[in-house]
């Protein structure tokens, strides 16, 4: 889970080693700690580490003449791992990636249950 510290507004990175899908268990989380100096410009800390980093990263693509890591190829990829979850959800099957089914699996589940109601 990343989270920003309430008192500093500073993104902190907690992980649980537990399953945590059962809402009566409280698990205990741990805080991984990051390498500050990856969050530092001319000696500056930035309190949106995500955001800095962002734009580092696409200035570094840039002039690498790369692809930045929240590019769009990248997007693409993360939105069809999230639509195959849904379509395994729903479907109760594994899936195989690409997905041969390119609409959205909401929009499909939705239909199908407005026509049996």
């Amino acid at each position: 889970m990343i989270k920003p510290n309430p008192h500093t507004g500073i993104d902190e990175v907690w992980y649980c080693p537990f399953d945590v899908s059962f809402a009566a268990h409280t698990p205990t989380w741990e805080q991984i700690e990051l390498d500050t100096s990856a969050f530092m410009i001319s000696g500056k800390a930035w309190k949106s580490r995500h955001t800095i980093w962002s734009a580092k990263n696409v200035r570094d693509a840039l002039l690498d003449e790369n692809q930045p890591e929240l590019g769009g190829r990248n997007a693409l990829t993360s939105l069809e791992c999230v639509s195959a979850t849904y379509v395994s959800h729903f479907s109760e099957k594994k899936v195989q990636l690409p997905l041969e089914e390119r609409s959205h699996p909401l929009t499909k589940h939705i239909n199908i249950g407005a026509t049996t109601e």
